[in-house]
């Protein structure tokens, strides 16, 4: 059967590959017994190698026993508890999924996703114990792909395309990714459009279903995040490098966003795990 030669220019798909980014936070191997029930701003990708069985996580709506070649996929900002004991040796990878830098290929979610795959616990076992370790980085990364892709739904993937495929608003995310602060103003987005304010904040919302004022505080959350966990600046510091008169008013948005104080969201960072 003859099948007509596309880039995919058209759906976008083309331009989320160029853009798409996996990137790995840390990544953690071995047993560490706890209990504790805390959250963190990224996905992790957790692979069960052993257990007794008697180890779980658990929030709000489930509770899911660790066997072997369990894994799970724990979405950023979702508090769950970890009840783990001597026996649970895992593989865990901390990562972001994010189209440039700051927009994520994924809308929140409440509940991790957990399923079984013994293939891959058997590979993470060879490959850790007998390959070098640049094809441990490449299996790592693979694992991120191929579990995130479990985890997608078809709203986040027309959410992202629709970004792409359309250039005022291909030029839109690049702007909002490398110069967005807090004193980023509708007309500025509207203006990488090449529209009126009117007609833009009509269209985006058509679109994307949410008014560009959320889509923004979504990015400047996120470059906040990014400051907050990795940079070592203060708070007051992380105001003034994103725009906002004080850390006060920081401090109330970043609140309203993820429900946490910047001072709260750093103590809740757990320093080893």
């Amino acid at each position: 059967m003859a099948v007509t030669m596309t880039n995919f220019k058209q759906s976008g798909l083309n331009a989320l590959l160029r853009q798409m980014e996996i990137g790995v936070v840390n990544i953690y191997y071995g047993i560490r017994a706890l209990n504790l029930k805390f959250s963190y701003p990224h996905f992790r990708l957790i692979f069960v190698l052993e257990s007794d069985g008697k180890s779980y996580f658990a929030d709000d709506t489930q509770k899911a026993y660790c066997n072997p070649g369990d894994w799970f996929l724990i979405p950023p900002f979702c508090e769950i508890t970890h009840n783990l004991n001597d026996t649970m040796h895992h593989l865990s990878i901390h990562f972001t999924a994010t189209l440039g830098q700051s927009v994520s290929l994924v809308q929140p979610r409440n509940s991790f996703l957990t399923m079984t795959d013994n293939s891959a616990r058997n590979r993470i076992i060879h490959t850790i114990n007998s390959e070098p370790e640049l094809v441990q980085c490449l299996l790592f990364r693979e694992l991120c792909y191929n579990k995130l892709s479990e985890y997608v739904t078809q709203e986040d993937s027309s959410m992202i395309l629709q970004l792409l495929k359309t250039p005022g608003y291909a030029a839109l995310l690049d702007f909002l990714n490398t110069t967005a602060t807090a004193k980023t103003g509708i007309d500025d987005m509207a203006a990488q459009c090449n529209l009126s304010r009117n007609a833009f904040v009509k269209r985006f919302k058509r679109d994307f279903g949410l008014p560009p004022g959320k889509f923004l505080a979504k990015i400047l959350t996120s470059h906040a995040i990014a400051k907050l966990s990795t940079s070592g600046k203060t708070i007051k510091e992380t105001a003034e490098e994103l725009g906002f008169s004080n850390a006060f008013v920081f401090s109330r948005f970043f609140h309203t966003q993820t429900g946490l104080s910047p001072r709260n969201f750093q103590k809740k960072m757990p320093a080893n795990y």
